[in-house]
């Protein structure tokens, strides 16, 4: 299965699975003339279908389109995975195995790459030139796709890069509080595909509904879409528009620095090293469970000689400015509160970044009962 790394890979365990879909709605069987017909299955069956699905590879093309609300980001020359916050992006994928996976976000003129080849994890963005490559310690467990790269106040890290892992993040919320049914079938780059629906019950969740179209034949998840409560079109909707199940060329994963190009070394921390955080580093933090999780982290800062007091990081620093401020009689020391049609964002006067999918007063609620 084209999974997820260990940071974002929670599933739900069986017992809660069965208590959400129990008595699960079967497939209409008035499916529109122009909707594949496929035998009928229960939320139940689909559910198993998608966490037993054992695509090892395949190659393709994802067409990703983000419509949070957020202000116009700011245009560095070229595409970076910020890129995908807004608008639609085209990316290409290719799996070979649980250790060689790629991801392209293509643009007409740039590109920028993720490369996981066994030991070594390469990123590489046309524009700046630039290329990290990070030796995998070896009782590291990387048999999956590589997250957007970032520093943990980087919102680009939050975005998934293949339908897959936009389900599995839905998938780990299932719970009772979550209903589950099955919606009509459809055609997904020429593939049958059902429709499993998932509609948050708890009204503090932004997320009105997630439909994840599972491939009739493999269980591969070939389309996510999210839709806000506040309803309107898809906040996400990333999708293959072509796609191989055939192994792709070993080519494909073998990556070698551009000439010309800067070549930065990291070294991934082992397991022991990571539960040790370094010197001045604050943890990231979850509050909540399920659709209402909200995350904490430390935002950005500028460097001591940037003699700014703006987040170091210009996404975040662009994203603010469409903030409102909240006041100290809501929140101690008061901070800046950005509200879009999927995700709060909330930036404390002591550095700290909460983001959930939840309103803005679970937001501020959850920020003062954790300071």
């Amino acid at each position: 299965m084209l999974g997820l790394s260990a940071r974002h890979a929670r599933w739900a365990a069986p017992v809660v699975i069965a208590a959400a879909v129990a008595g699960g709605a079967q497939v209409s069987a008035q499916a529109a003339n122009d909707r594949p017909h496929l035998p009928s299955l229960t939320a139940r069956d689909l559910l198993v279908k998608v966490q037993t699905a054992r695509v090892s590879t395949l190659s393709g093309t994802v067409r990703s389109t983000t419509d949070l609300g957020v202000p116009a980001l700011p245009q560095r020359g070229g595409l970076d995975w910020s890129s995908l916050l807004t608008g639609t992006q085209t990316l290409r994928v290719y799996l070979d195995g649980p250790q060689r996976q790629r991801v392209d976000l293509v643009g007409p003129l740039t590109q920028a790459s993720l490369v996981h080849d066994r030991s070594t994890l390469w990123t590489w963005n046309s524009t700046t030139r630039t290329v990290t490559r990070t030796v995998l310690p070896s009782s590291s467990q990387a048999t999956a796709l590589p997250d957007v790269p970032g520093a943990p106040g980087d919102l680009a890290m939050h975005l998934p890069l293949t339908p897959q892992q936009a389900a599995e993040r839905a998938l780990a919320a299932v719970s009772p509080t979550t209903k589950v049914s099955v919606g009509r079938p459809a055609t997904v780059a020429g593939r049958d595909a059902y429709d499993l629906r998932l509609q948050p019950r708890d009204a503090v969740s932004l997320v009105g509904s997630v439909d994840v179209y599972v491939d009739a034949r493999t269980g591969l998840v070939l389309r996510t879409v999210v839709t806000p409560r506040s309803g309107g079109a898809a906040a996400v909707d990333i999708g293959f528009t072509r796609l191989s199940l055939r192994s792709p060329a070993a080519s494909t994963f073998r990556f070698s620095p551009p000439p010309g190009s800067s070549v930065r070394d990291v070294t991934m921390p082992t397991h022991d090293a990571q539960r040790s955080a370094p010197s001045g580093a604050a943890p990231v933090r979850t509050f909540g469970n399920g659709w209402t999780t909200v995350v904490r982290s430390t935002a950005p800062q500028p460097s001591a000689s940037g003699g700014s007091e703006q987040p170091a990081s210009p996404l975040l620093a662009t994203l603010l400015r469409a903030s409102r401020p909240v006041p100290g009689d809501r929140l101690p020391g008061g901070g800046r509160l950005l509200t879009t049609r999927l995700v709060s964002v909330l930036l404390t006067a002591d550095g700290h970044l909460y983001v959930g999918a939840v309103t803005p007063d679970e937001l501020i609620r959850t920020a003062r009962a954790s300071g």
